[in-house]
């Protein structure tokens, strides 16, 4: 199991100290309390990922960070001037832990090919509500049936990666020949979070 090295750890909860310190000599406190909020997730998300550093606790760090520059845009220059050692030490910390908590690649490989037969199939299906009565039937691509074992394993290996998979696991344990377009929308979409 990955940790988040001491030093780097360090660095990070000195960063957490230096925003609050400089929330306090802000010229302007309207976007503080939205700052305090994205600190506080921020420092349980470093909690979290301090005891299991893995690709989803890379993530949730990295989207409470990303809250904390996106309010950082709206202050004055000279309120940003204060806030932006803490942002540069926290982003040079979080980079440095980015390779070691990392989706392995061949998951990552395996994640866009079931995608792909995913949309096939989803795209298929579309078209199929569109087709003039006097066409032939378009078959429909990737059954339920050939999409389960890679489901089967892609799900075990998010898992392992710190990652729930409700919608694999639904796909994995229910033996019927139906998977329609909503389901699909919901496999993608689940996917698309470990990758992005």
């Amino acid at each position: 199991m990955a940790r988040i090295p001491d030093e780097i750890r360090a660095k990070l909860d000195d960063a957490i100290a230096g925003m609050t310190a400089a929330f306090q000599g802000f010229e302007d406190g309207m976007f503080i309390p939205q700052l305090e909020l994205s600190r506080d997730m921020f420092a349980s998300n470093l909690a979290a990922a301090a005891e299991q550093l893995n690709p989803r606790t890379m993530k949730e760090l990295d989207f409470t960070f990303n809250d904390i520059r996106t309010f950082s845009e709206e202050l004055t220059a000279e309120d940003h001037a204060r806030l932006a050692p803490s942002l540069d030490a926290i982003e040079a910390s979080l980079g440095a832990m980015r390779g070691s908590a990392a989706l392995p690649a061949d998951l990552a490989g395996a994640i866009k090919a079931l995608r792909a037969k995913l949309k096939a199939r989803k795209g298929a299906l579309e078209r199929a509500l569109f087709r003039p009565p006097e066409s032939a039937p378009e078959p429909i691509p990737h059954p339920p049936a050939e999409l389960r074992d890679e489901a089967s394993r892609i799900a075990g290996q998010l898992q392992a990666n710190g990652f729930d998979t409700p919608e694999l696991d639904e796909l994995v344990t229910d033996t019927g020949d139906e998977l329609g377009q909503l389901s699909i929308e919901r496999l993608v979409e689940e996917l698309d979070l470990a990758l992005d």
